[in-house]
């Protein structure tokens, strides 16, 4: 994830996740500036996955600020070229050709949990139903029961 808020400095957690979206909501809080834009790469397994986090964050370990965020002074071409070329190294091991960083806008996030949301109280609306509807049909066979 890669986290820049105006012209300050760049923030950047290197990490793997099988869910993007998923893991990109429980980094944003995480991240020492509000996020604006998020970049991911896909990978074609899980394994190659953990390596590339691995060779990065040797590759960037002297910009290491806290736990597993970086931070680059995106301003200074020094730190730019030093960013790209770590980022392009390491991920030219394992990629292979493809497409390089995807883009994930904080309003298409914002709208994904919205519909998560969503999802999740239309399906605990539909279990309270389904409980209601059987708790009825046992009253209902219960009466029935009772009056032979």
């Amino acid at each position: 994830m890669l986290c820049r808020d105006g012209i300050g400095p760049v923030y950047v957690k290197f990490g793997h996740s099988c869910n993007v979206l998923s893991r990109m909501n429980a980094l944003i809080t995480g991240c020492p500036i509000p996020a604006k834009t998020l970049l991911y790469i896909q990978l074609n397994n899980r394994a190659s996955a953990i390596q590339l986090e691995k060779e990065l964050h040797l590759y960037f370990k002297k910009r290491k600020i806290r736990g597993e965020w970086f931070k680059f002074d995106y301003n200074s071409k020094m730190d730019k070229e030093e960013f790209n070329h770590g980022c392009k190294f390491a991920i030219n091991l394992y990629l292979k050709g493809g497409s390089w960083w995807t883009r994930i806008n904080i309003s298409e996030l914002k709208k994904y949990n919205k519909e998560k949301q969503r999802s999740y109280f239309l399906n605990t609306g539909k279990k309270k139903i389904n409980r209601i509807k059987a708790a009825e049909k046992l009253n209902r066979y219960i009466d029935k029961e009772l009056r032979y």
